[in-house]
């Protein structure tokens, strides 16, 4: 590291730095959650809609009630007990979310929309059933 800069680049690259950085400590993130941020979070699929023309997609409108709502997904699942993250992460409404059909097994797949806020509250909807056929 040099402490020599003062608010300007350093003029010759191989001295920017004074010590080398040979090792990489592992370090450990904690978000600190004050007490009483407890929330409910009200989720609810809204409105499903067809996809792209000539896909089998679906589109996903979710309502969300809460605040400070952080993100909001789809999860899916076979068996109704293993939920799986599908899809990426919205950050602002409207909570449209795609459903690809192709990344789906073939038969009865369950969906339901999921929600997290800054406190890490997290709600779900009522799971959906829909049947991928190929």
């Amino acid at each position: 590291m040099n402490n020599d800069v003062r608010g300007y680049p350093p003029l010759n690259p191989a001295n920017s730095l004074k010590t080398g950085i040979t090792i990489f400590e592992p370090a450990i993130a904690m978000k600190l959650i004050p007490q009483g941020t407890e929330q409910t979070l009200q989720v609810m699929i809204a409105q499903i809609k067809n996809g792209r023309r000539k896909t089998a997609d679906k589109v996903f409108i979710a309502a969300v009630s809460g605040d400070a709502i952080e993100k909001v997904w789809l999860e899916t699942s076979i068996d109704g007990k293993q939920w799986q993250k599908h899809g990426r992460y919205l950050y602002s409404a409207p909570y449209m979310l795609t459903l690809k059909a192709d990344d789906l097994p073939a038969g009865k797949v369950q969906v339901r929309c999921a929600a997290s806020d800054i406190w890490e509250n997290t709600g779900y909807s009522t799971p959906v059933e829909i049947v991928v056929a190929r």
